[in-house]
Formats: structure tokens, sequence, C-alpha cells
């Protein structure tokens, strides 16, 4: 079966808040594109589902590890989603470098903290180009 590609490509928006020692970072994700608004809400939907699964564990785990040993595990990076969008795009999303790009659910709800930590700091890197510092 064939796979038709969309004229307007669909991308899915991800509000991501990233939990570092001594400072909480907030970005939005763009991943795609994504050829049907029904392949962007299934894959959407499931990252959502997966993340809050993952979410749960750490919050488990820095519990039992603080009861067991009395040390805290504010060292750890903890994301958390706050909210997702689906939005329809230009045909340049489609260029390399202008979305994140989609693997499976399960790679990408594991992954969020590293993608967010990317797009901090390449945002980063570039106000100090424009700054020129």
């Amino acid at each position: 079966m064939a796979e038709l590609l969309s004229l307007k490509p669909y991308a899915a928006t991800m509000e991501v808040s990233l939990e570092l020692p001594l400072i909480t970072m907030q970005v939005v994700l763009c991943f795609g594109p994504f050829n049907s608004l029904e392949k962007a809400e299934e894959w959407t939907g499931e990252v959502e589902r997966l993340h809050r699964g993952i979410e749960t564990e750490e919050v488990s785990k820095s519990g039992e590890v603080f009861d067991a040993t009395g040390l805290p595990t504010g060292a750890f990076v903890r994301s958390y989603v706050h909210g997702t969008d689906i939005i329809q795009v230009g045909q340049s999303a489609r260029k390399q470098g202008n979305l994140i790009p989609v693997n499976t659910p399960e790679v990408d709800a594991r992954d969020l903290h590293i993608y967010a930590l990317r797009a901090i700091e390449e945002a980063t890197n570039m106000a100090f180009m424009a700054l020129g510092l």
C-alpha cells in the first residue's frame, strides 16, 4: 500500500518542562513531519502515555532511593510533558533540520529530556552568537 504525501504536512508540538539541579527550563519541541492528522494524533497520544509512565517510575524510584539511603535524588534530569498540539505546517517542514525526526513512540518518550537539552543548548548558542560572545 502506497502512502500519500500531504501537501501541507503536520507537526506535533510538545511543551516540555526540564528539571536539572537548581534550574527548571521550558521548551516546546516540534516533531514531524506527519502525512496525516490521524498519524500525528496517534503518535502524540502514545508518546504522552508512555512518558507519563516514565514520570511515575522516576518519582517512585527517587522516593525509594531516599527512603533506603537518605540521599536526595535531585541530581537527576527529569522531564514533564505539559501539553501537546498538532499544527499544519508548510512544505519547508520536510527539509532536514526543521523538525525533530520521529522515531518510535517508545524511543521518543524515553528521549524527551535529551531533545529538550539539545534544543535549549542550540537556542543558548544562537543567542551568544547573536550577541557576539
